[in-house]
């Protein structure tokens, strides 16, 4: 366990801080949390925050929590970022679901078609009529599992991209880990393809697994999506493009989302990155 000097109390603080007020933003301040002061005292740190994550929303905290503590666990024993991924996100997404549960539970609200007609009068009596929640709320209720798992999904990913970031700002030395997954190298497994088409063609069928199916394209047009960025990224490091354009083209990208999920989908047949990686050499040797 490290010494807690004042930069590792505000570290500590802030990455506490952040998880309970949004969650998100506090994921690369646990990730580097668990690196820094090591598993006995990230997991006793969490259990002695048991009574702030019992409060109400407060099993989002406590999902996240779990998610980068057991992601970083079974790192550091050297599980494969594929596999380490789906259970540390199965595990985080039991714990949310389960609080959510257990919330609704305490007001009442025991079946779908209560937790249906509770969210139908909440949207009713906050938004004007017309809006567009309105009209696809049922819609919207279908995909929550999908939504709440994705969500999960940006929060480990922006967890580890900005852990980096975190580290610089309290000026304390990266670990690196035999087999740790970078941004720029994220490729998902070839079966991702089936499992996205399958379940694309399974969402237009009238059958019993529509919804689910309908759920799972949703995640798996995100984890597309962030293979589109990965690649993107090494496209601007091939073209050595400044920071203004980089920012630019991330934010056009990101509006037009469906671009960046065609560019993964299609990268297990394109292979992008390897052709980059052929043009800077190229570029290298031809002095370009």
């Amino acid at each position: 366990m490290k010494k807690m000097s004042r930069s590792n109390l505000s570290l500590a603080l802030v990455g506490v801080f952040l998880t309970l007020l949004t969650a998100i933003l506090g994921a690369p301040f646990l990730r580097v949390l668990w690196t820094r002061f090591g598993s006995v005292a990230y997991w006793l740190t969490g259990l002695a925050l048991t009574p702030a994550f019992a409060l109400s929303g407060g099993y989002v905290a406590a999902s996240v929590w779990v998610l980068i503590g057991l992601f970083s666990e079974l790192e550091a024993r050297g599980i494969r970022w594929v596999w380490n991924s789906i259970l540390s996100l199965v595990v985080s997404f039991v714990v949310l679901g389960s609080g959510a549960f257990y919330e609704l539970h305490s007001k009442g609200i025991t079946t779908y078609s209560q937790f249906a007609e509770s969210s139908k009068s909440f949207v009713e009596t906050s938004t004007p009529v017309g809006h567009p929640l309105r009209e696809n709320l049922d819609a919207l209720l279908q995909i929550l599992p999908a939504l709440a798992f994705m969500i999960l999904i940006l929060i480990l990913a922006h967890g580890l991209v900005f852990e980096g970031w975190v580290c610089g700002l309290f000026r304390i030395p990266r670990e690196r880990f035999a087999g740790q997954i970078r941004f720029l190298e994220f490729k998902l497994p070839d079966v991702m393809v089936w499992v996205g088409m399958i379940s694309f063609l399974g969402s237009f069928l009238d059958w019993p697994g529509k919804v689910v199916s309908t759920n799972i394209v949703y995640v798996c047009g995100l984890l597309f999506f962030l293979q589109g960025m990965a690649i993107l990224e090494s496209f601007f490091i091939v073209l050595r493009t400044g920071w203004f354009v980089r920012g630019i083209s991330r934010i056009l990208f990101i509006l037009q989302s469906l671009v960046l999920v065609l560019v993964g989908f299609m990268d297990f047949w394109i292979d992008f990155r390897g052709r980059f990686r052929k043009l800077g050499s190229k570029a290298q040797t031809t002095g370009m």
